[in-house]
């Protein structure tokens, strides 16, 4: 395990699907949908326990060339991308943070009264 950037990690899990007996001319491995689809119903689907929040799912087509058996494969992978939610609050705190410290650049706040004089008045 490696926590060297913890808790600001993201993880990659790779779901594979192929046919180790059937070549590409007996069976055909396709996406039912693209990308874009398949990563709106999981993230609606998805249920984390507050920790994980999924980014994006990838779709790869690929073809395995056996060639001392003269057999083509067709492979199917699904690459769902996970980051950790602390890395997303703190990514909002830095944005905030930046906006506030812009805001107070731009609008100097000028004293009017102060220390003594006001107590005075």
């Amino acid at each position: 395990m490696d926590l060297y950037k913890f808790p600001f990690d993201s993880h990659t899990c790779n779901i594979t699907l192929q046919s180790t007996a059937y070549s590409v001319y007996e069976i055909s491995i396709d996406e039912i949908t693209n990308a874009d689809g398949i990563t709106g119903r999981s993230k609606e689907l998805f249920q984390a326990q507050g920790e994980w929040e999924l980014i994006e799912i990838n779709v790869t087509k690929a073809f395995i060339n056996i060639i001392y058996e003269d057999l083509n494969l067709d492979q199917l992978i699904y690459q769902a991308v996970l980051v950790t939610l602390s890395e997303i609050r703190m990514k909002n705190h830095l944005l905030l943070s930046i906006v506030v410290l812009q805001f107070n650049k731009t609008n100097k706040r000028r004293r009017v009264c102060a220390g003594p004089e006001w107590l005075e008045s």
